[in-house]
């Protein structure tokens, strides 16, 4: 089986609308060690066939790995009506949480298929490929740490990092109160919130000297704002990752409700996941090592 990693942003800036109403957007993907596991494999029953280990993933074209199979065979020329492509799907990484959710579970199918048919794609071709699918996906198939414009769909810059611990908390109401409609409910927002204006200059030269304490300092998020004055407890983990249980730095993942703190060593990334799980604080808590 192969691996669909998840994601932390570093840095993330919400730009204008373009032409087709979609927010144009500045960020950084820090790929994690958590991971779903995707089976991809050909089929002597025609068409595409994806099943989960979790009940409330949807196994037609909304699922993205779905549309990748679909969108990969297009560009194959590759008929799938008398064979086909089986795909199956063990989730580890929360949904709507800000860490990649479904999206980048279209990334291996990529991946293997194109290795699998011998299609001879590059990255490049890939990644363009995989955009049509979910702005995270290009980033997905990288899987490096990277900077991005466009949607968060095209990679400009990448770069290496020493592994750091992160522990990451997702509080019970965020998720809840959202009913799937949490992405979409804060670009809505955005356009209507004050925030502070901020170049994405000083993240990337911090990244270039790939030191954290650098890194640290220059992470921000456009959507936290407004999501810590919608749900206080946001606030309040990110508050404590640092204040109380020695994070380099913490913040908001991609539009949340994910809340990551990045740590020095292993004795602190466990002194605040048994805080957090003490307190309740959270729906579940992922203590991993970046990649």
């Amino acid at each position: 089986m192969m691996k669909a990693h998840a994601k932390i942003n570093l840095f993330l800036t919400v730009g204008r609308k373009d032409e087709t109403g979609k927010h144009l957007l500045k960020t950084v993907f820090q790929p994690l060690t958590l991971h779903d596991r995707i089976l991809v494999e050909e089929s002597i029953e025609p068409g595409i066939h994806v099943s989960s280990d979790q009940s409330d993933i949807p196994n037609g074209r909304g699922n993205t790995a779905y549309r990748a199979v679909e969108l990969i065979a297009k560009a194959a020329g590759k008929d799938l009506t008398s064979s086909g492509v089986r795909i199956r799907i063990e989730k580890c990484i929360p949904l709507s949480s800000g860490l990649g959710g479904s999206a980048i579970d279209a990334a291996p199918v990529f991946t293997k298929l194109n290795s699998l048919w011998r299609l001879g794609l590059d990255a490049r071709g890939l990644e363009e490929l995989g955009a049509q699918v979910g702005a995270d996906v290009p980033q997905a198939i990288r899987c490096r740490t990277c900077y991005a414009e466009g949607y968060g769909d095209i990679i400009k810059e990448e770069f290496r990092l020493d592994p750091i611990h992160v522990c990451i908390a997702i509080p019970h109401k965020y998720i809840s109160s959202m009913d799937g409609q949490k992405t979409a409910f804060l670009y809505k927002e955005i356009d209507n919130t004050e925030r502070p204006s901020v170049s994405e200059q000083v993240m990337l030269t911090a990244l270039r000297t790939g030191k954290w304490k650098y890194i640290t300092r220059a992470m921000h998020n456009d959507f936290e704002s407004l999501a810590f004055r919608l749900h206080p407890e946001l606030e309040s983990i990110k508050r404590k990752m640092v204040e109380e249980y020695g994070a380099l730095g913490a913040l908001l993942s991609g539009s949340g409700g994910a809340v990551f703190g990045l740590f020095n060593d292993s004795a602190a990334v466990m002194r605040a996941w048994e805080a957090l799980v003490k307190n309740d604080f959270v729906r579940e808590i992922l203590q991993k090592e970046t990649i």
